[in-house]
């Protein structure tokens, strides 16, 4: 071969590792490039999403986060090498604070779920002895809707591009603060009804040992149990389908604050031919109030 032919094939050669090192740096130059539109798209799906769910419902928010996760990853990978100075990229980063805040509030409102649906399964199945959810569970749910609430005050409201980007901030904030009225109201019933039930089953005992004094002590407390203050907007509300509702759970005190008073009065003498049978007649009220707790099948 002779020496114009070869460097002529080296040229050839040494062009096209150009032309292919160029193409190639351009690519990752574009894959560094900022997708502004993508991201924005991403997130306006998702407050579309959002707002076509009930917050407040505790089906429909149980699987929120893991929609949240996946779409404001996506967002963060789309507008990697924005500047942080850069209007829009600032925009996307606030939105992106807010569902940051919404999705750890929804986190925890799944665990307290969870928790709350435990103890019922055990209240309904009568397993174990369950005990009330605890003090500090309910007040780290508290603090975590309380960091979403305030990342609504602190976002400019008049912001438009950030707006588009965002559900519809007044009804997110209220359903999901009703959502928390919900929780608390189920473990405040919880408490009450397990409550109630144990100051029975303990006069009962009393009972049947013969101690009607302690028999009545122990009925007393329960009747004097407060009733289960439930708002009406919230008693249709269960934990899951086919569990009971608020309303049901109401029921089921009323049952056993009206069961545990005919109970006391039975107690007032263990002699009489009757106590027998005013206390079968208190035990129908607490029967009554187990079906009221019960779950479909």
């Amino acid at each position: 071969m002779e020496r114009r032919t070869l460097l002529k094939g080296a040229g050839v050669v040494g062009s096209g590792f150009l032309i292919l090192y160029f193409l190639g740096d351009q690519e990752e130059q574009n894959e560094a490039s900022p997708d502004y539109e993508s991201a924005e798209r991403t997130l306006e799906d998702l407050s579309e999403v959002i707002d076509e769910a009930d917050l407040a419902s505790p089906d429909e928010t149980f699987t929120l986060p893991n929609d949240i996760l996946e779409a404001t990853d996506a967002a963060r990978t789309k507008i990697a090498g924005g500047s942080p100075g850069d209007s829009r990229t600032e925009t996307i980063h606030y939105a992106l604070e807010y569902y940051d805040d919404l999705r750890d509030y929804l986190l925890e409102a799944g665990d307290i779920l969870i928790e709350l649906d435990e103890i019922e399964r055990d209240i309904v199945e009568t397993t174990g002895t369950p005990e009330p959810i605890a003090d500090a569970h309910l007040q780290q749910f508290e603090s975590r809707f309380a960091d979403f609430e305030y990342i609504n005050e602190e976002l400019d409201t008049g912001d438009e591009p950030l707006s588009d980007l965002l559900p519809t901030r007044e009804s997110t904030l209220e359903e999901t603060r009703r959502l928390k009225r919900v929780y608390n109201a189920f473990a405040a019933a919880q408490e009450g009804y397990l409550g109630i039930s144990e100051d029975i089953s303990e006069g009962a005992l009393e009972r049947e040992y013969g101690d009607g004094a302690a028999a009545r002590d122990f009925f007393e407390a329960a009747a004097s149990t407060p009733s289960a203050s439930i708002d009406a907007e919230l008693e249709g509300y269960a934990l899951a389908e086919g569990a009971p509702s608020l309303a049901e759970y109401q029921a089921a005190i009323e049952d056993c604050r009206a069961g545990a008073e005919k109970m006391k009065e039975s107690s007032q003498n263990l002699e009489d031919p009757s106590s027998n049978d005013r206390f079968g007649d208190g035990l129908e009220y607490v029967f009554a109030a187990r079906e009221q707790v019960k779950r479909a099948a």
